[in-house]
């Protein structure tokens, strides 16, 4: 039978936890909130928000405002019929507005 020692054991173990506590900060999510409106500043309602790369979204309500979880290092897509889609990075802000 080999002998192990506790020691290093611990060492290891307490390195690969410092590893993950920088991961683990990034990807904590937000809640992130605003308002979308056209060029004379009316409200969009029914503008579809996806955060890229999911299936994760929601749509604009009769005032044009919206709330959604999403990670700080994500990138919001805007679609509304007939406009140009746009992109935005949420960038850890909580406070969206398009």
């Amino acid at each position: 039978m080999r002998k192990t020692n506790v020691f290093s054991k611990g060492i290891v173990l307490a390195f690969l936890l410092l590893l993950t506590v920088p991961f683990s900060a990034f990807s904590q999510d937000l809640t992130v909130s605003g308002s979308v409106m056209d060029q004379q500043g009316g409200p969009l309602p029914g503008v579809s928000i996806l955060i890229e790369g999911t299936s994760t979204g929601v749509i604009t309500d009769i005032d044009g405002n919206y709330s959604l979880n999403a990670p700080g290092t994500s990138v919001l897509v805007f679609n509304f019929l007939g406009f140009e889609s746009q992109k935005v990075s949420v960038d850890n802000r909580s406070t969206i507005n398009v």
